[in-house]
């Protein structure tokens, strides 16, 4: 397809949710009913000049109003509830792709692109919000994938693989790295067996009744995602589990990629770009204190930890070069967390008294600044090589 094929697409959309909107304006508030309307008019009066307007508000709109659409006719005819999930599925994997072609697609200024990505990314995907278009009750698999959001990780990857196409960056889903030897594997498996240590030891380090419980006697009863206190099934762990792992890794690698351009040729590149990538990471839970009822401390505590984790993880992906081996680390990680039973939250921590969290993030965020920064420095060469690669 040629481009303009995209900008006559893009503009018979926003000519269809104008008209689209009508139909369903009784289920949105009037001002904001109003104030879309008037931002879909713009976008059409404005023709090429609206590059700025259509990033911001297009993308939330689009999604918002397919979703919506689909949800009120679902509301007055539940016999098309299955037929009409599948179409949301389809159509939601489809509906950014020209605004992100015709209008993502032509930012040329670095920094503008990684803010471009933050907003398409966190902002628009992250706040749309899920219509609960099937319930348990007609289809359980659906209404589990459709809870989780699951859909929303696929139309990140999807829109990162196209921008960073259209941008001219290189998208490696799985790095072919040059020059490996024992030492290269002798500290891919290290790495890899800390994960699975950690991985058990920051679960069990908030279930620990006494110190001897953080190391060692690990109570794995408390871990079972058939009877997880956060969700109904194991197959909604699973989902729950895989739509971060698959979105924030993706997320991850074109934080990385754009960070790594635009310190190109600077002292600490390396080290700048991992770090700040983490920080978006820690940042992007903040979330958790409007979206989920967890306490403050709680979500303090995942952000503390995230920046930690972040800083791993984004060395872990450059030193192997492969996204999947994050997501499979990301996924399993996040399962033990969701499969901690009822009784598991119920257990008297020593961490879960006063101020204990901090110590226990704080733990925590030592433990995995320290390990990033021996595997940053361990095989600097393969990292190097890695970087040249991906970037240039």
């Amino acid at each position: 397809m040629k481009q303009s094929i995209y900008s006559k697409v893009l503009t018979t959309q926003v000519a269809l949710n104008i008209v689209l909107m009508l139909f369903i304006f009784n289920q949105m508030n009037i001002f904001f009913f109003v104030f879309q309307e008037i931002l879909l008019i713009l976008s059409l009066l404005l023709k090429k000049k609206n590059i700025f307007l259509s990033i911001v508000f297009l993308p939330f709109i689009f999604m918002y109003s397919y979703g919506l659409a689909l949800y009120t006719v679902v509301q007055k005819n539940s016999r098309l509830a299955v037929p009409i999930y599948i179409v949301y599925f389809i159509g939601m994997l489809l509906i950014l792709i020209p605004i992100v072609k015709e209008k993502f697609g032509k930012i040329k200024q670095e920094l503008l692109r990684l803010i471009a990505l933050i907003w398409l990314v966190v902002v628009t995907l992250h706040t749309v919000g899920i219509f609960r278009i099937v319930t348990k009750k007609e289809n359980e698999l659906l209404y589990a994938i459709n809870a989780s959001g699951i859909v929303y990780s696929f139309v990140t990857f999807i829109c990162v693989y196209i921008l960073f196409k259209i941008w001219g960056y290189n998208f490696y889903f799985n790095l072919h790295v040059k020059n490996m030897g024992i030492r290269y594997y002798s500290i891919f498996i290290l790495a890899l067996l800390f994960v699975i240590w950690y991985s058990f030891f920051s679960v069990f380090l908030g279930l620990a009744q006494s110190s001897d419980e953080i190391f060692n006697n690990w109570n794995f009863s408390l871990i079972n995602p058939r009877y997880s206190a956060t969700y109904q099934s194991s197959i909604e762990v699973i989902l729950n589990a895989l739509e971060p792992a698959i979105s924030e890794e993706i997320v991850r690698y074109g934080y990385i990629i754009i960070l790594l351009t635009i310190l190109k040729n600077r002292k600490y590149q390396l080290q700048w770009s991992i770090f700040i990538s983490a920080v978006f990471f820690a940042l992007s839970h903040i979330s958790n204190f409007f979206n989920t009822d967890q306490a403050f401390d709680n979500v303090i505590s995942q952000i503390i930890v995230a920046l930690g984790l972040g800083c791993f993880l984004g060395v872990l992906l450059l030193y192997t070069g492969k996204i999947w081996i994050n997501i499979l680390i990301h996924f399993c990680f996040d399962f033990l967390v969701f499969s901690i039973t009822d009784i598991g939250y119920l257990t008297v921590s020593v961490f879960r008294q006063n101020n204990g969290w901090i110590l226990k993030s704080g733990i925590q965020l030592c433990i995995l600044l320290v390990v990033s920064y021996l595997l940053m420095s361990l095989n600097k060469n393969i990292l190097k090589n890695n970087i040249e690669k991906l970037v240039g």
